[in-house]
């Protein structure tokens, strides 16, 4: 039996959002100065303005689909969940690169250098800081999650609107305005935690959308534009009308089955960096300039990590690698 027609769109919509968040995330580490000539770093910059809400989707989206916890039982059951899913990728692959990358700084492949594991905190560091530039995604949003699901517990969404703004605000009032609208900057944070709350709000797992639960999220960024500036609470906020955007996209569902990027999204996110890419771009800059050098890379990453992500997934070994 098919789903719904409604159930379907929502589905797109989810998919076709991250599907183009992932083409930020890409052209936000694609900033290889000394590498690209002037006129592909200036694609570059454009596609960075363009999509700068692209890791705040992901929050978004997270917040969308995740499940509310109804008891205690729940709860357990929710971050457990989240953190096979979050927290032990986070693990395997920071692992994972580091042990690549000091294979290849051994055999002095170009001009990589060793993570070095051994300083500050030694074993405990190579187990589990985060490796590459997109990993701190995972350990932000299991705490955003496992808060989000404990204010939810206590009062639904609502408490978990009201709630959190208002701790958000707070932060947001002590620190100063971050530089970027993505990064690990810890004042980041309270963005990617209304990101995941406005997802909440309009979850067809939760209650359905519901603006009262809105509200609080939409106050927050119109406070915080006036206290940090309005570049960040603008890409915090463009998600959510983006999302309800493309739900009312008339074959939305079959655009995107077309491309397949929303599907791929979190294979391509793990694999993307620190390696592949950059190694690609050697490729790419060394025949191509401009924008076709920007849209070469583009293309073979999107490629390259979806054929290793179905590689990886057909081998039941490879499990702990399998992110999707």
């Amino acid at each position: 039996m098919s789903p719904p027609k409604g159930a379907r769109a929502r589905l797109a919509g989810v998919d076709a959002l991250k599907g183009l968040a992932i083409v930020g995330v890409l052209l936000a580490h694609m900033d290889f100065r000394g590498r690209f000539d002037a006129a592909a770093l200036a694609w570059v910059a454009r596609g960075q303005a363009a999509l700068g809400w692209c890791v705040l989707a992901f929050f978004f989206a997270a917040g969308l689909l995740a499940p509310a916890p109804r008891d205690t039982a729940g709860l357990g059951d929710f971050l457990i969940r989240r953190f096979r899913r979050l927290i032990v990728p986070c693990v395997v692959f920071g692992i994972t690169y580091r042990v690549l990358i000091a294979g290849l700084a051994a055999l002095k492949v170009g001009s990589i250098r060793p993570d070095t594991p051994w300083s500050g905190l030694g074993l405990v560091e190579f187990l589990l800081r985060p490796m590459g530039p997109q990993f701190y995604f995972m350990p932000y949003l299991f705490a955003i999650a496992l808060a989000g699901a404990l204010l939810e517990l206590a009062g639904g969404v609502r408490a978990l609107a009201f709630a959190g703004a208002a701790a958000c605000l707070a932060a947001v009032w002590a620190a100063p305005g971050p530089l970027a609208p993505y990064g690990a900057a810890a004042d980041l944070i309270p963005y990617y935690a209304a990101a995941y709350g406005m997802g909440r709000a309009l979850s067809p797992k939760g209650p359905g959308r519901d603006g009262l639960a809105l509200a609080p999220w939409l106050a927050f960024l119109g406070a915080a534009c006036l206290l940090q500036g309005a570049r960040v609470p603008a890409y915090t906020l463009a998600p959510a009308p983006l999302y309800l955007a493309l739900t009312a996209l008339p074959r939305a569902d079959r655009l995107l089955e077309r491309t397949r990027l929303g599907r791929y999204s979190g294979g391509i996110y793990v694999w993307h960096a620190p390696l592949l890419m950059p190694a690609l771009s050697l490729v790419c800059a060394r025949y191509l300039q401009g924008a076709p050098l920007v849209a070469a890379l583009l293309t073979l990453t999107i490629l390259a990590c979806v054929l290793i992500q179905k590689g990886v997934s057909r081998v039941a070994w490879l499990g702990a690698w399998d992110f999707q």
